[in-house]
């Protein structure tokens, strides 16, 4: 709870939740093609965030801060795991399956959004929130530390 609050003043400070692990400095930026297994995390725009204010008022900052908390959590469990992650505001995201094809996922989330491959199967677009869906397809473990 005390990092979910640390992670809301961040946005009030900052000014925009787009800013919060969207393409900064300390982690890793998405390239859009993929050749091997990797997490997207794909962050709104501005924009989004601003049709999102309006639409939601209020209640914005606490979407805001449940998908910044559930997007932590799963950065934490790529770390321990050692899954490549990144993150971005790119919508639009290409995969080299195994068979030479591509596959492009073209993300229509207004909101945070995470796209899972685990190198060989199809791209699967979700949330943060339900990750723990997703530990067998990415052949990985829940947090340890929580």
């Amino acid at each position: 709870m005390t990092k979910s609050i640390l992670l809301m003043t961040l946005i009030i400070l900052i000014g925009g939740a787009s800013s919060v692990f969207a393409e900064d400095d300390e982690h890793e930026k998405c390239s859009g093609d993929y050749n091997s297994k990797i997490a997207i995390f794909i962050s709104p725009t501005d924009s989004d965030i601003e049709r999102q204010k309006k639409s939601l008022g209020d209640d914005f900052y606490v979407v805001a801060d449940d998908q910044l908390y559930y997007q932590w959590n799963a950065e934490e469990t790529f770390k321990e795991n050692n899954f490549p992650h990144c993150f971005t505001k790119l919508k639009k995201h290409k995969f080299k399956m195994i068979d030479g094809t591509k596959k492009v996922i073209d993300s229509k989330c207004a909101g945070w959004c995470l796209v899972l491959w685990n190198g060989k199967d199809e791209p699967i677009k979700t949330g943060a929130v339900e990750l723990f869906m997703y530990y067998q397809y990415l052949d990985i473990s829940p947090r340890t530390s929580q």
